[in-house]
């Protein structure tokens, strides 16, 4: 196995980002972690740096009645992107997603609250 665990691979990825951050290669950080297994990563990342950390809640839309099935995908109040492939085999259409999407974006939101305990999301335009 390459990494002991994520930390170990959160130092290991912050060693070689260090690099490039030493060559002005990444001006003005920002890291973002994908919760739940992402924010041991990228901790260790962001504390080499040194950035800011949040993170990027996604959602993913599944078929309905297969909901482990991945269609497409969600993240924050943009609309969802979604797979034209996959619907078009499903026979699909975005408005029957609609009560998935919704679904989704509920959760996404009230993961979004408990992540951040009520700070506002991060500016990222203009940040690496």
């Amino acid at each position: 196995m390459r990494y002991r665990d994520r930390a170990h691979a959160g130092r290991e990825l912050a060693a070689a980002l260090g690099r490039l951050r030493d060559e002005g290669a990444l001006p003005d950080p920002i890291v973002l972690a994908l919760p739940r297994g992402g924010v041991a990563v990228a901790a260790e990342v962001a504390r080499e740096l040194p950035a800011p950390l949040d993170v990027l809640v996604v959602r993913k839309i599944g078929a309905p009645h297969h909901e482990e099935f991945g269609v497409g995908a969600i993240a924050g109040d943009d609309p969802p992107l979604l797979d034209p492939a996959t619907l078009a085999r499903l026979d699909l259409s975005e408005d029957a997603l609609a009560p998935v999407v919704e679904r989704e974006r509920q959760e996404l939101r009230r993961r979004e609250r408990r992540y951040r305990q009520g700070r506002p999301p991060p500016e990222l335009r203009g940040r690496t």
